[in-house]
């Protein structure tokens, strides 16, 4: 069993992150000591922390990763995230464009009056 502090440093995850998942109902402590109230975690749990933490990196919001982890909806908001990000992917190669014609229509850099 790991104490809070030690668990965090083994996952490379914030204690206020830890702590976070918790109240969000993604991750509790193996226990906690009622007397002082500190947190322990086990090794077991390191696969559903790391997993929250690619879930998180994908993007997925809270609600949408406590539904995978609980197994629902799964191929749906895995194909909805996608289906973002190429959009998002999209508009930012349109605003690159832009900005490269803008670059390129310039010319000279010298500054124009105000």
């Amino acid at each position: 069993m790991y104490r809070i502090g030690l668990f965090s440093k083994i996952t490379k995850v914030t204690v206020k992150a830890l702590r976070f998942y918790e109240e969000e109902g993604l991750l509790t402590p193996e226990f906690i000591e009622a007397t002082t109230g500190y947190r322990y975690y086990s090794s077991s749990q390191l696969p559903r922390v790391y997993k929250i933490v690619s879930l998180r990196q994908c993007g997925f919001s809270i609600p949408e990763i406590r539904e995978i982890l609980c197994g629902r909806n799964i191929a749906s908001l895995f194909s909805g995230r996608k289906s973002a990000i190429e959009r998002e992917a999209i508009e930012a190669s349109r605003q690159l464009a832009a900005i490269n014609h803008y670059i390129a229509s310039r010319g000279d850099d010298s500054p124009s009056p105000c």
